[in-house]
């Protein structure tokens, strides 16, 4: 079996390392008398004009793959708006030095989360136990952390694991999704090992 979580897809397509790119051009010397500052509000705008207006989710049931690609994508934008804005109060702007360095350090902590791909060997009966046990805690308590699917699975917790997972509340207000659907598929790897893929919509971090 392996299980792959959402982070990669994050990281292959996320809108985050554009916004990199376009804070670099902003950063060179031609630019430098006419944007020096960036407020939330302005990256607010650039975010969405960039990104969030021109998506939006699909059907799960019909459509997996483009929902897990733009809800991961809708993720990740979220939670660079809230790191950003974290990192920079009370102020409500800052120079587009520290934001480039802010999309960078976001990037990589994105990469982290793509470390956490796991390799492992199971039932498929043991999976669709795990991901029932998911979504009854969700049902029952409303999170369900990363490293309690972990343990469902029969695997080692991983560093972060606790405060990020998957909370009822942010997936019916961001996403109006009232169950957490797993898509399991079969692939054959490149060293021609069969295998099941696990996939399912993006992590967020609990508050």
């Amino acid at each position: 079996m392996v299980e792959r979580h959402a982070f990669v897809e994050v990281i292959g397509s996320s809108p985050i390392l554009v916004l990199f790119y376009f804070l670099s051009i902003l950063g060179k010397e031609i630019f430098k008398n006419v944007v020096k500052n960036l407020s939330l509000g302005d990256l607010e705008l650039i975010l969405c004009d960039w990104y969030e207006m021109d998506e939006q989710l699909p059907n799960p049931i019909f459509e997996k793959k483009e929902f897990e690609r733009v809800s991961n994508g809708l993720w990740a934008i979220g939670e660079f708006r809230n790191y950003v804005s974290k990192q920079i109060y009370p102020e409500t702007q800052t120079s587009i030095k520290n934001l480039r360095e802010m999309a960078c350090t976001f990037a990589k902590k994105m990469e982290m989360f793509a470390s956490m791909n796991k390799n492992f060997r199971t039932t498929m009966a043991a999976v669709l136990n795990a991901q029932y046990h998911v979504n009854r805690n969700l049902s029952v308590r409303g999170v369900c952390p990363l490293n309690e699917y972990l343990s469902f699975l029969g695997l080692d917790e991983v560093d972060g694991g606790d405060v990020i997972g998957w909370d009822i509340c942010y997936m019916i207000e961001e996403m109006d999704c009232y169950w957490l659907d797993f898509d399991n598929h079969k692939t054959t790897l490149e060293d021609g090992l069969e295998c099941i893929i696990i996939d399912t919509m993006a992590l967020s971090k609990f508050e």
